[in-house]
């Protein structure tokens, strides 16, 4: 799990996602510059959040596969 929190968000505490995160040892906590709209606070994280992604999601052909598996959910059609 990541979580993301901007700094300067007041309605909750950067406490808050500091309890969130430290309640599991897979989840990772990224602090950015920003308030409750951190689509611009992001960018200079955008590295970080992809390596976070890729190791999350794991790698090479297993996770290709699982990316272009159908969903039954949802068939094409």
């Amino acid at each position: 799990m990541l979580v993301v929190h901007g700094r300067a968000y007041t309605v909750a505490p950067v406490d808050d996602a500091a309890r969130i995160a430290a309640r599991s040892r897979q989840a990772h906590l990224l602090l950015v510059d920003g308030d409750h709209d951190l689509r611009e606070a992001l960018a200079p994280h955008a590295a970080a959040v992809v390596e976070f992604l890729r190791t999350a999601c794991g790698s090479g052909a297993a996770s290709l596969a699982l990316a272009a598996a159908p969903d039954p959910a949802h068939p094409a059609g």
